[in-house]
């Protein structure tokens, strides 16, 4: 048997990709090697990802959410801290729980017709004269190789098939790594996000992300280079943010942990391509993934829309070839490339040192078309590309900015 499309991968990339397919009336075989699986990540839900759930077309439950959050709480080591609130009810996020989440939107997939193998993990791509053809599959202690018109990446950053391709896109000034645990008995948790920038993760930040009944996902990363200028190791940053930090240390002071520590990656740079003969990679196997916040389901929800339209397409024309799929690359960047493009300038102007994220905190205090941008970045309610436009249509933010730079 012969699919249509192969997604490995049933997170919110594949289970996007493979929706919109099935939907369409194709035959779609999705993989996961562990699944259900609680995805280790913050957790958050942005009011921009929130948007995307409605336009694929999703029906989740109210189980997916543990806590709405109506706005910011920004800190940074000086001292410096500031309350963004959201103005309206489309700017609000909430606080999830990713077992759940990934879980109803596979259930998506699987209602519109899809067939889902869990606990089947892809060995390696099949090629067939040039062309990637399917994968080599271990399923239920066999191996098996399952042909496919498109084979689509989903796997996230530690993609077998990108790596064997010779795709992937890791480098320390790539990647950053992170570390979180789930708390119990967490003090003073409001309806907001926490963010405290600090030195301990240059380029990153510390979290407190409340789950609800004094429960939070808590955690701290930064840019891999950073690290290894630093000479830390992860384990270490985090027992610093939670033992010393002079607002998370205070908070878990006496609370306990209900899960964790974990650490994982992530990838914020495009892979070298995100599309081959035969072959289209999505979310954060493509690396797609914010330079800024580190939020990757934003990406994965709107490449693995664009990735549906694509190979729609391309199953209609019966054309696979590297030619046919290279429009896939051309639509992605037409839609958020802009933010993988300016968000790593964005992140090193904003926390690039303790300097800057002091500034970039204060100034939100002292001027409120900066506080708005803020906010705006942190939701993803502004393209990155846009933010230089904002600041010069925003003349009271050009001398912060030069501050900033020269800083």
């Amino acid at each position: 048997m012969v699919f249509d499309a192969l997604i490995i991968g049933a997170g919110p990339a594949g289970s996007t990709t493979s929706f919109l397919l099935a939907k369409s009336g194709f035959k779609v075989l999705m993989i996961d090697k562990n699944f259900p699986r609680r995805k280790i990540c913050g957790d958050g839900i942005t009011p921009k990802s929130i948007e995307l759930i409605d336009e694929v077309g999703f029906k989740i439950s109210k189980k997916v959410i543990k806590r709405w959050m109506r706005g910011v709480f920004l800190t940074s080591m000086d001292g410096s801290s500031t309350h963004i609130r959201a103005t309206n009810p489309e700017e609000e996020s909430y606080v999830t729980d990713r077992l759940i989440f990934d879980s109803e939107l596979a259930d998506n997939a699987l209602d519109a017709g899809v067939e889902f193998w869990r606990n089947a993990e892809a060995l390696n791509a099949i090629i067939e004269d040039d062309s990637v053809r399917g994968a080599s599959i271990k399923s239920q202690g066999k191996r098996l190789d399952v042909k496919a018109k498109i084979t689509v990446s989903a796997e996230g950053f530690a993609s077998k098939i990108m790596r064997q391709l010779g795709l992937s896109n890791r480098s320390p000034k790539t990647t950053s790594t992170s570390i979180r645990a789930i708390y119990t008995g967490v003090k003073d948790l409001t309806d907001e996000i926490e963010l405290h920038f600090n030195s301990m993760a240059l380029e990153g930040y510390g979290w407190i992300f409340p789950q609800g009944e004094n429960q939070a996902n808590v955690g701290i990363g930064g840019l891999n280079a950073k690290y290894l200028e630093k000479r830390i190791t992860l384990s270490e940053t985090f027992k610093w943010f939670t033992k010393k930090h002079p607002v998370a240390a205070n908070k878990l002071r006496e609370a306990k942990i209900a899960d964790g520590p974990s650490g994982y990656t992530l990838i914020f740079g495009a892979a070298r391509r995100t599309y081959g003969d035969g072959l289209i990679a999505v979310g954060e196997a493509a690396g797609f993934c914010s330079p800024i916040t580190g939020e990757g389901i934003r990406f994965a929800f709107e490449s693995g829309k664009i990735a549906a339209q694509t190979i729609k397409e391309a199953l209609i024309k019966e054309d696979f070839s590297l030619e046919s799929l290279s429009i896939y690359e051309k639509r992605w960047r037409r839609v958020f490339g802009g933010d993988l493009k300016y968000g790593p300038m964005l992140r090193t102007l904003s926390q690039g040192n303790d300097e800057r994220c002091n500034i970039t905190v204060s100034k939100c205090n002292e001027n409120s078309s900066w506080k708005r941008m803020m906010q705006l970045l942190i939701i993803g309610k502004i393209p990155y590309k846009n933010v230089f436009k904002y600041v010069f249509s925003h003349p009271s933010l050009i001398p912060i900015t030069l501050k900033l730079v020269l800083s």
